[in-house]
């Protein structure tokens, strides 16, 4: 009986611990205890599913601060931000993410500090008449998933489906139910090489933050936590690092570029898909990255030629196809080949490039050959810079073709700048085809644990 006691007192003592005396959610001290940090993110276009793990800006951060707490992360992926604040409302999650704008305050929510700030911005179609203020607003069908757009925006009343997210919004744009959707400068950057016949036409307000939502009542403790890691994290520069790996090569936009790519997509892609997704099976890439990796250098046309004469799907040189036993002419063996050829130049890396810089040092090599990219390296270590990091390398690539820098290396001029130009198109197909083939997600989409009660302190997490 004793023990039983003894035990049942303990439990209402670490339950006591993790709900705060003060009737808050659980401090970043009982998180600690409790040894895992519960989140919910919303699958958005922010966040992908590549190579069996889930990658993006937020989820940079997240793995970060759980690190800085050393507990585990327990990350919950949900279709729609209203899942997510359900899962803060039901408190089974400590924090939610899905680069949520906070432009009002909210009584069932508190936010941590900004992660990043945006722009609220009107898109329609390219062809729609002009709009210059908000009165212009008024006679067109709008919708918004931007919760409190009706009531911040003076002559906006927006359809609000909170439940939608922006690339569900900019569809029904693109196809006519609506005249125009309210959404986040950050999510059309993301979105806007799939949407080429939409363009941004107001800027309603200006930096937004971006930031972390939690449950009221909050833990005062939760909250300087959280504050403290960010404002460390900013100051250290890593914010500032981990958006440019995530965005900048998204930055620019090409209509004509778009308009190409997309029509090719249904054109030409199909009769080659299944051998990419074989050659990434057999070599551990993911399908779409090859694709893209092709477009960039024959847009899919298997008879394509360079001035220099590399030719075929993967533009393989005729060096490079003779020891890989191939034809560069037939489409199959080019893909084959060209697969097997860029996991070689990446299993070059494995030992001292993290694995997702690998891929982009791997198609850099591809390009401009493995030498030159050492000697990119050289270069940046002989400036004291971080040789590991591809936004290191790319900005020491184009350094390739001085003479003064030539110098330093071992295989002389290189067009540097021509490989970096060539890694950030792969880039940017590879995020349309992402968006064009979504990968299904094999993380569970609802957390079996019970949720914390709050009144009776009866259920841990």
């Amino acid at each position: 009986m004793l023990v039983r006691v003894l035990k049942s007192l303990s439990l209402c003592a670490l339950l006591v611990s993790l709900l705060a005396c003060n009737g808050t959610g659980p401090s970043d001290g009982a998180i600690q205890k409790l040894g895992v940090l519960r989140v919910a993110i919303e699958k958005n276009a922010h966040v992908y599913f590549t190579d069996n793990r889930a990658m993006g800006f937020e989820l940079d951060l997240i793995k970060s601060y759980a690190e800085t707490l050393g507990v585990e992360l327990d990350a919950t992926y949900v279709s729609s931000n209203e899942e997510v604040k359900a899962l803060l409302r039901e408190r089974r999650v400590h924090i939610g993410l899905g680069m949520q704008p906070i432009i009002a305050a909210q009584e069932q929510y508190s936010f941590g500090p900004s992660i990043a700030t945006t722009s609220i911005i009107v898109v329609t179609h390219t062809d729609a008449p002009k709009i210059s203020s908000t009165a212009d607003l008024e006679s067109l069908t709008t919708v918004t998933n931007v919760e409190d757009a009706p009531k911040s925006f003076a002559d906006v009343s927006p359809t609000v489906l909170a439940n939608l997210g922006a690339a569900t919004l900019l569809n029904l744009v693109d196809q006519d139910a609506f005249d125009a959707a309210i959404i986040t400068d950050a999510d059309f950057l993301v979105l806007k090489r799939k949407f080429p016949y939409l363009q941004k036409r107001l800027t309603l307000r200006e930096a937004v933050p971006l930031a972390w939502m939690m449950a009221k009542p909050t833990s005062p403790g939760l909250q300087r936590s959280i504050g403290r890691f960010i404002s460390e994290k900013y100051n250290a520069g890593f914010l500032s690092k981990r958006w440019e790996f995530h965005y900048d090569h998204l930055e620019g936009f090409d209509f004509v570029d778009a308009r190409k790519f997309l029509r090719r997509y249904q054109s030409e892609l199909p009769k080659y898909r299944a051998e990419f997704q074989q050659a990434a099976a057999e070599h551990g890439f993911d399908w779409r990255l090859l694709a893209a990796l092709s477009y960039q250098e024959s847009h899919w046309d298997p008879t394509a030629k360079s001035p220099t004469g590399v030719k075929g799907l993967m533009m393989l040189t005729r060096n490079t196809a003779k020891e890989l036993g191939v034809s560069r002419l037939d489409p199959t063996e080019s893909i084959h080949g060209g697969t097997r050829y860029l996991a070689t130049l990446q299993a070059r890396l494995e030992d001292e490039i993290a694995a997702e810089e690998q891929p982009l040092m791997a198609l850099a090599a591809y390009n401009v050959g493995f030498g030159h990219l050492r000697d990119a390296q050289r270069v940046a270590r002989n400036m004291n810079k971080d040789s590991s990091e591809w936004r290191i390398v790319k900005a020491h690539l184009p350094l390739l073709n001085k003479e003064k820098y030539a110098k330093q290396t071992r295989y002389g001029r290189a067009r540097g700048g021509q490989a970096v130009h060539y890694v950030e198109g792969v880039r940017r197909y590879f995020s349309m085809m992402r968006l064009l083939e979504p990968e299904d997600w094999v993380v569970a989409a609802r957390p079996s644990t019970p949720k914390y009660n709050m009144s009776s302190l009866s259920v841990l997490f």
